[in-house]
């Protein structure tokens, strides 16, 4: 069993969460899949996956294995697709991580703009709000909200998000007078639960004087944005989540000339230096002149 072969093993033990799906896809017994495995531990001297229980582990060393693997074989794949004659017409698929709050922005409006351009590429397309495990997940890009922690991940910023203050007109005119931050605490608040509002500057002035507790909590953007167009009280959510409702003017942004908690948006990717040519593609398209 040849190196390329070892790697291509390995990723897809991982890929697909056990020997038995691996086997299949390789179109080996599991025994043989198995044997491989423990031979190619054998001969590195470290145990890459845990098979001590009925679900698969991923060790650390083989975390490590898994990834530059991955980048082998990729690039291999970009090599081969770099050669190919008709390269330009080459289809494929590519998967992308949203989180909610971007869903009815200029960000997804971007998404859909770069498959209707190459319409031989194919999406697939997955909403949540956690930086979901790229690897595990198989997700080629993510766009995400915040700092980046994740140091094996590369991430390009794309634009910002402010925290804002919006309503209805309906509403607006129908509570008490709204002149001011300190007369916000007097009325009903919408508050996202799906994001750590401890670090929000804005949610700390409100946590001082606000009953709480009275309070909406609501874990998706779309729902607030949906709720505070129907009446029901004051959001607090992000500028690009609620821009296409305020630029319809189902909403309006109160006190627009305030400035807090400016995080920044970004394209964030495994692997910055073997990226398939779509890939590359999609990051270029992504990342131009959106900010």
């Amino acid at each position: 069993m040849d190196k390329i072969e070892e790697y291509q093993m390995v990723r897809c033990i991982v890929d697909t969460g056990s020997l038995t799906n691996a086997a299949h896809k390789l179109k080996l017994s599991r025994s043989a899949v198995s044997k491989r495995l423990s031979a190619l531990e054998d001969r590195l001297g470290i145990k890459l996956i845990d098979r001590s229980t009925k679900s698969l582990a991923v060790t650390e060393r083989g975390l490590l294995f898994y990834e530059k693997a991955r980048e082998i074989l990729e690039s291999v794949s970009e090599l081969e697709d770099l050669l190919s004659a008709d390269n330009e017409q080459a289809g494929g698929r590519i998967h992308v991580s949203m989180p909610k709050a971007l869903v009815q922005s200029q960000y997804m409006k971007k998404v859909s703009s770069f498959f209707r351009q190459y319409p031989q590429f194919k999406l697939d397309l997955t909403i949540s709000d956690k930086l979901d495990n790229l690897i595990d997940q198989r997700i080629d890009f993510a766009v995400r909200i915040g700092t980046l922690e994740d140091s094996r991940l590369h991430a390009k910023k794309i634009g910002r998000a402010n925290s804002i203050i919006c309503a209805s007109q309906l509403y607006i005119e129908s509570a008490p007078t709204i002149n001011s931050l300190g007369d916000v605490v007097n009325h009903t608040l919408l508050l996202p639960s799906y994001i750590n509002l401890a670090k929000n500057p804005l949610w700390q002035y409100f946590k001082q004087l606000a009953h709480l507790e009275k309070s909406h909590m609501i874990d998706d953007a779309s729902a607030i944005i949906a709720l505070a167009k129907n009446g029901m009280g004051i959001a607090i959510t992000l500028d690009v989540a609620a821009e296409e409702a305020i630029n319809k003017g189902e909403l309006v942004q109160l006190f627009p000339s305030l400035v807090m908690n400016t995080t920044d948006i970004s394209l964030v990717y495994l692997s910055q230096r073997y990226l398939s040519k779509r890939s590359l593609l999609f990051k270029e398209f992504m990342t131009n002149d959106i900010l």
